[in-house]
């Protein structure tokens, strides 16, 4: 959540610079005629003249887009895509994987304590999933635990559960605990989750505020850079 908070504050404070001080500072140079602008003030009155001109189709487009990514998000292979797309991300993709496994194994350990048909728990257990290619993967594994087949061996067999999980599930199975790695391995995962995130606040947050920094700087630059210009030309 503070990295979307963070982003939309960028977003909203370089969008209120570009279309209200920007132009009251140029109206104010053109009056004093401070002569041919530095490159960068060049760039920010561009960037400010195109976003006050098609502000309302900058916005416009905004919204499509928002609208356009839910649509095809909500289609089987837009989930496919996506949710493939974000587990290949560095470091983000290991976090929704670790977010997956987490809700996977809670709730199987919830499940099993009720004295269900493995079955329908993982029926069940695929509910909870977000994720498009965790959720295909319970589903396919009920359907060969069905027949049969122990529930480590379709586990293996899906590419973003860890190696970890399929054998920890083995060894439940064999042991006839499987209940209780079940809820060890939630204990884990939990942990890893709480870590992960506590890691990625972390360092995210300084990086946001770089990134603001940096773009409120140059601006900042581009704009009060000539204003030393007309202060020389006062002065003379």
């Amino acid at each position: 959540i503070y990295p979307i908070i963070m982003i939309i504050a960028i977003i909203g404070v370089v969008a209120v610079l570009m279309i209200f001080m920007v132009p009251k500072m140029m109206e104010m140079f053109a009056d004093f005629g401070t002569g041919e602008l530095p490159i960068a003030t060049q760039i920010v009155v561009g960037i400010s003249n195109f976003t006050v001109q098609y502000k309302f189709v900058l916005l416009a487009l905004l919204i499509g887009l928002v609208f356009g990514f839910r649509y095809y998000y909500n289609t089987e292979t837009g989930k496919k895509n996506i949710d493939k797309l974000l587990l290949k991300i560095p470091v983000w993709g290991v976090f929704i994987q670790n977010i997956q496994v987490a809700n996977y194994t809670r709730t199987m350990a919830l499940l099993l304590k009720s004295g269900m048909d493995i079955v329908d728990i993982l029926e069940l257990t695929s509910n909870v999933l977000s994720n498009y290619w965790f959720k295909q993967g319970l589903i396919d594994s009920a359907i060969e635990v069905s027949k049969g087949v122990p529930l480590a061996l379709p586990i293996s067999r899906v590419e973003y559960f860890p190696p970890l999980v399929s054998r920890m599930i083995a060894v439940g199975e064999e042991t006839g605990k499987l209940e209780v790695v079940f809820d060890k391995m939630s204990e884990y995962y939990d942990r890893e989750v709480k870590q992960m995130t506590d890691n990625l606040s972390t360092m995210m947050e300084p990086v946001m505020l770089i990134v603001m920094g940096i773009i409120v700087g140059f601006i900042a630059f581009a704009v009060y850079g000539p204003m030393f210009q007309m202060s020389s030309i006062i002065g003379s």
